[in-house]
């Protein structure tokens, strides 16, 4: 866990069911913290091009590669259900770092986990490919 249970209990943002956190391409400068509910991962092209990428839960941390330098969102984020979340900004997150040295690893385990699930995802759409047809010669 995240935080102390009282602490937990007070914070954070709602989001509503289906409510967008940020879409794809929107400037990034915080990440978030899942105190409740879950959110959807997904590269958005279109209302009519949705690629659900993952699903993350209860304390989970999302958007990090926004503190590591000056890039655009490079997914969709989207609340499942009812969510709530704690949003951290590179001064917060460095703060956070330095009162808890344990969370930079705890962080970048969680990335590497989530690299891991998306290189997965990745390697089966690309099997689910008819024969000869790979996504670099379309």
């Amino acid at each position: 866990m995240l935080f102390h249970a009282q602490t937990h209990n007070e914070l954070g943002k709602h989001y509503a069911a289906g409510e967008i956190i940020f879409h794809r391409g929107e400037e990034a400068n915080c990440c978030y913290v899942i105190l409740e509910g879950e959110v959807e991962m997904s590269a958005e092209e279109s209302e009519a091009c949705w690629l659900n990428l993952e699903k993350l839960e209860k304390d989970e941390v999302f958007g990090t590669t926004s503190l590591f330098g000056n890039t655009p969102r490079i997914l969709t984020a989207r609340a499942l259900v009812e969510t709530r979340l704690l949003t951290i900004d590179q001064k917060g997150f460095l703060q956070w770092v330095h009162d808890d040295p344990t969370l930079a690893l705890r962080i970048l385990l969680s990335m590497a986990n989530r690299s891991h699930r998306l290189i997965d995802k990745i390697i089966q759409l690309q099997r689910k490919q008819p024969d000869g047809d790979t996504p670099s010669s379309q």
